[in-house]
């Protein structure tokens, strides 16, 4: 869209236009004197407009579209509009499922390096033609990359058509490969002149045999531009080159991998087959230039690299690892988003064997690209496909911040660290850059400066601070990574030295009580995990009047103790909920229908910043198994809870009931319900209803005493547990409309 508008406005036309968010390329049209707004809105469409152009990735519910059409604007696709403005121009069009910004790229700078300033529009960002997606040109040769996806590719009237390879890719469009296929069909059907197509793949080779004036490249012997490799490096690549038959010297390629070299050798032949000899088109390829995020180094720190790229279809990442395995480094850090539902559900089965290699592995969720989700397209459904090969490390992250700080701390010398995938990835890079900027020393070392600061600040005795702490074994799922620093506190004047530490270093803090409720990443938790221990924090006391006091470490078995007793009463639906006291209480955990919050007089605590602070019963907002102002409050300490006047005589035998109805539990790693009762219904019955029950990933499955349980097995880590609850979700949204809520707390 951005080389589409750069075009029209070159050719004197007034344009504008308008993005979600601001970034580098609409600065660049601004720039060059569009006008290009922030955000959309129907009131962009005014009455000066003309004609309107709309991107693919724009739904056709769109409000800005619907203004569109009331307002009588004709309304064309890209895909429309660039066919008609290269009619104008002797034109070589560039398809292929995969190379073409590449290929076009290299075909645009060979004739510039001749003296000769074509007119380009290329779907990336590439150096040497000053980052601009487009440009008129002096010459009357316009090159141009054409998009498959929406299948106006059957537009195109090429003078010459470079057909790179027909992988089939784009389901949301095309219903089969024959349908792709014979979008590409038509596409080499309405060419002028040349098509020149990749002999090494069997579909392009396969349909441009149905059309005379054809040239041929690749490695197959029988291609009239052939390759022989001869030397490969870091960052490089060279082969020799035989023009039909003859040999017509090397080229020496500033791009690695032999996906690059294939891209080289289609450059060549277009541009040698639009006039310009051999051996000047060969002097051109020693200052290439790539497109952004093809194989893009984004920053090395302390002998680490981040390697950026565009690749997403099993084919794409193939090459990718190949080329990055032959940078041979001492391990291959990968982070990956997977590109729109109905690719991950079509190609799924082939991203495992494309990413061997790969150790470990990072999926994020899949970035949707105005898809709505389907069943069998999630980043869980992908994480599925790679669990059923054992081992490999592969780890199922929540979102790009989580990935960047879990790589801050992680990456270690010699690593290589490939951050893939077509949708916002790349910011995981950036992030990580920016963290690397401000931190002069290697992570490890980072760590280990934190650690003795911890211990010197709060006077803590080593055997109650840990780095690297593991937290599955503290955690009733028994699952997950480690806390970067760990510190069990045992008074308030521990606590608040390691809250006011934790504030001096902008640290993250977490509390961390029976873990009964918990999902503890793979990925680890950034900051700080204090856990409360001692006698103050666990005490249980009835007081003069009438009421009880709980420290906030207190297990919640220990008020129903009082219940069971006969000393106090209301406590008794407690019994069976495992887990502390001031977890419940933020939570408002429950059962018989009952809530903690029910009970509570008051809550004190400390917050982030060391203060002591105490709300009554009326300041706090409980709800549905949640206290909304206890979340930013910092850290409870103690809860004074009212007993049930008059006792329930009935209680005690709640208890046993309870006891027996939860005995299937008994033993099970669990943390109980996973989701919310929605409105008026329960979680568990739609979960049943919705096929849920007995539901596996790796070592989680759903309870066949309970479609809202997850019990986890020996086997099982946390990214189970989290594409098993993804999977749940899915299935009752699609089977009953409702989207449930997490019960579970997630820290990642």
């Amino acid at each position: 869209m951005a080389g589409l508008a750069l075009i029209l406005h070159a050719r004197g036309m007034p344009v504008s236009g308008c993005d979600l968010n601001a970034n580098g390329l609409t600065q660049l049209l601004r720039d060059s004197g569009i006008d290009v707004s922030r955000g959309h809105d129907p009131a962009h469409i005014t009455p000066v407009i003309r004609w309107a152009i709309r991107s693919a990735a724009v739904p056709e519910d769109h409000p800005e579209l619907m203004a569109v059409r009331a307002a009588g604007i004709p309304l064309f696709r890209r895909g429309v509009v660039l066919p008609a403005l290269l009619r104008a121009r002797r034109s070589i069009v560039v398809a292929g499922t995969h190379g073409k910004t590449t290929t076009t790229g290299f075909i645009a700078q060979l004739f510039r390096a001749v003296g000769r300033p074509v007119g380009f529009c290329i779907g990336g960002e590439i150096p040497a033609l000053g980052n601009q997606p487009a440009a008129e040109g002096e010459e009357a040769i316009m090159v141009a990359e054409a998009d498959e996806s929406d299948g106006t590719l059957a537009l195109y009237e090429a003078g010459t058509a470079v057909v790179t390879n027909v992988d089939f890719d784009h389901m949301e469009n095309f219903a089969d490969r024959d349908e792709f296929e014979a979008c590409f069909r038509q596409f080499i059907a309405r060419t002028r002149n040349c098509l020149i197509y990749g002999r090494d793949d069997p579909a392009a080779t396969r349909l441009a045999a149905e059309r005379f004036n054809t040239v041929s490249f690749g490695f197959h012997h029988d291609a009239d531009y052939h390759a022989v490799i001869t030397e490969t490096g870091p960052g490089r690549i060279r082969f020799a080159v035989a023009v039909r038959g003859k040999s017509v010297g090397e080229i020496d390629l500033p791009a690695p991998g032999n996906h690059n070299v294939l891209n080289a050798l289609a450059a060549l032949a277009a541009v040698v087959e639009n006039g310009v000899p051999v051996d000047s088109a060969m002097t051109g390829f020693g200052k290439l230039d790539r497109p952004r995020r093809r194989f893009e180094t984004i920053a090395t720190h302390h002998g680490c690299r981040i390697i950026s790229d565009y690749a997403h279809h099993p084919t794409e990442i193939g090459a990718l690892m190949q080329t990055a395995l032959g940078e041979q480094p001492v391990r291959l850090m990968t982070v990956f988003q997977p590109h729109r539902y109905t690719r991950t559900r079509a190609l799924g089965n082939a991203f495992p064997e494309a990413f061997e290699g790969a150790d470990p592995l990072v999926l994020l969720p899949v970035y949707a690209a105005s898809e709505t989700p389907l069943i069998g397209g999630s980043a869980g459904d992908l994480y599925v496909r790679f669990r059923h090969e054992p081992g490999r490390r592969i780890y199922l992250a929540e979102s790009l911040e989580q990935v960047a700080q879990w790589l801050e701390v992680e990456a270690r010398y010699g690593d290589l660290i490939l951050i893939v995938g077509a949708g916002s990835v790349e910011n995981v890079g950036f992030k990580l850059k920016q963290r690397w900027r401000r931190q002069p020393v290697p992570a490890a070392d980072l760590m280990a400066v934190q650690y003795r600061r911890l211990l010197n600040y709060t006077g803590l005795p080593v055997a109650r601070v840990a780095q690297a702490w593991p937290l599955a074994p503290r955690t009733t799922l028994g699952v997950g990574g480690a806390a970067d620093l760990a510190v069990q506190v045992v008074s308030e004047p521990e606590l608040t030295a390691v809250l006011d530490w934790a504030a001096l270093n902008e640290l993250p803090v977490h509390m961390l009580g029976g873990g009964s409720n918990l999902l503890v990443s793979d990925l680890g938790v950034r900051g700080v995990v204090i856990r409360l221990g001692g006698v103050d924090f666990r005490r249980v006391s009835l007081q003069e009047d009438g009421s009880v006091f709980a420290g906030a470490a207190a297990p919640l078995a220990r008020l129903a103790g009082l219940s069971r007793s006969g000393r106090v009463s209301g406590f008794g639906f407690l019994a069976g909920i495992p887990g502390t006291v001031g977890g419940a209480v933020r939570g408002n955990a429950g059962a018989w229908g009952l809530s903690i919050g029910d009970r509570v007089i008051r809550v004190c605590g400390i917050d982030l910043r060391g203060r002591r602070w105490t709300l009554e019963r009326t300041q706090l907002d409980f709800s549905y198994r949640d206290c909304k102002n206890l979340h930013a409050r910092g850290v409870i300490t103690g809860v004074w809870l009212q007993p049930l006047s008059p006792p329930d005589s009935r209680e005690s035998e709640r208890i046993k009931d309870s006891a027996v109805r939860r005995s299937w539990m008994r033993g099970k790693k669990t943390a109980g319900s996973v989701f919310r009762n929605p409105d008026h219904r329960s979680a568990g019955a739609l979960l049943e209803m919705a096929g849920c029950k007995d539901l596996q990933i790796g070592g989680a499955r759903v309870c066949r005493e309970h479609a809202n349980v997850i019990v986890c097995e020996p086997s099982a880590c946390a990214s189970d547990v989290l594409a098993l609850m993804q999977s749940m979700r899915v299935r009752v949204q699609h089977h009953h409309g409702i989207d449930l809520t997490s019960e579970i707390i997630r820290w990642h």
